[in-house]
């Protein structure tokens, strides 16, 4: 099949666009940026330069590639910035999206538009209950109103579609981004356990959220695409069974891990609630889909995984 994928350089969009180029497909990446730009034509990719905000760049995009299936991944995704920026989130995540979706729809080859939404559109609860694709929806940040609209373009607009809300997602170490992956709370964690005597973190550890390994997310999402037929038309949570955790909890088992591992031989300082966002929610853990074929790795073995790759990145040798 023909691929495209806006967004393809990001942390995730790399990952699967690797993974589809390898299975035999045509994957074709529209990016702002060229980074990566040698590493994508290595493994077969086509890489084009065009921002979602400009319609005639991303109408030539899918006029050019006539793709069987459409991935938009592009948006901006930090929640603590769209407090600070809530125009330009609601312009690149939801006009930057209409852009997409009229671009499938004019080009007349009836491609299935698979678009990422998120779980932040849902109504945090709570207490603990891991919310289904039916739960009531209720933004609570800038960053998850613009995906919300975004959401319910792409559901009405006419285009054959797929949306997609996967969970918080971890291992960037591939990049090897230290000061960017900072950013993320398991990446954060990681991080300072294998680099640093004391690790601060911005937020609550009692915070709960639904956690993946990338390859996991990488894995389903190319599951979903070799069967799109299944999933048109409806909203799809990507989310490995038994693995929603609260921030402490996975903070611990990082801990535990790197010890056992001997890449660190004592627990290091941490401190918490330094820079909470504007508002936080408690608990906003999803629960899965039915994928059929997909088989993702515990919670532990995926943050083994990102613990062992990290190590890799950091060039972190075991203690001896």
């Amino acid at each position: 099949m023909n691929i495209l994928v806006t967004g393809g350089t990001g942390f995730v969009g790399r990952n699967l666009a690797r993974q589809l180029a390898s299975d035999g497909h045509r994957v074709f990446i529209l990016s702002r940026k060229d980074t990566f730009l040698e590493t994508f034509r290595n493994v077969g990719c086509v890489v084009l330069t065009g921002d979602i905000l400009d319609r005639s760049t991303v109408e030539a995009a899918v006029s050019a590639t006539r793709p069987d299936i459409v991935v938009h991944m592009a948006a901006l995704t930090p929640v603590r910035e769209s407090w600070k920026s809530p125009r330009e989130f609601i312009e690149v995540n939801y006009l930057g999206t209409i852009n997409v979706a009229e671009a499938v729809k004019s080009s007349g080859k009836g491609a299935t538009l698979i678009h990422y939404s998120t779980p932040e559109v849902l109504k945090p609860m709570d207490n603990l209950v891991e919310l289904g694709e039916d739960a009531e929806v209720y933004p609570t940040s800038p960053y998850a109103a613009s995906k919300l609209a975004a959401e319910a373009y792409v559901r009405y607009c006419g285009v054959e579609h797929i949306v997609l809300r996967p969970a918080n997602t971890y291992d960037r170490s591939a990049a090897a981004q230290v000061e960017e992956s900072r950013g993320y709370f398991v990446e954060k964690a990681i991080i300072g356990v294998l680099t640093s005597e004391r690790v601060d973190f911005d937020g609550s550890p009692q915070s709960v959220r639904t956690w993946m390994h990338v390859s996991d997310h990488v894995s389903a999402v190319k599951t979903i695409i070799d069967r799109a037929d299944k999933y048109v038309g409806r909203v799809v949570h990507i989310a490995p069974p038994d693995s929603t955790a609260s921030c402490l909890h996975i903070y611990t088992t990082i801990v535990e891990e790197a010890m056992r591992m001997g890449l660190i031989d004592r627990p290091p300082y941490s401190t918490w609630m330094n820079r909470p966002r504007p508002y936080d929610p408690q608990y906003l853990a999803v629960k899965g889909s039915n994928i059929p074929g997909w088989r993702p790795m515990s919670l532990r073995e995926g943050l083994v995984k990102a613990i062992r790759n990290w190590a890799e990145a950091l060039g972190v040798a075991p203690e001896i």
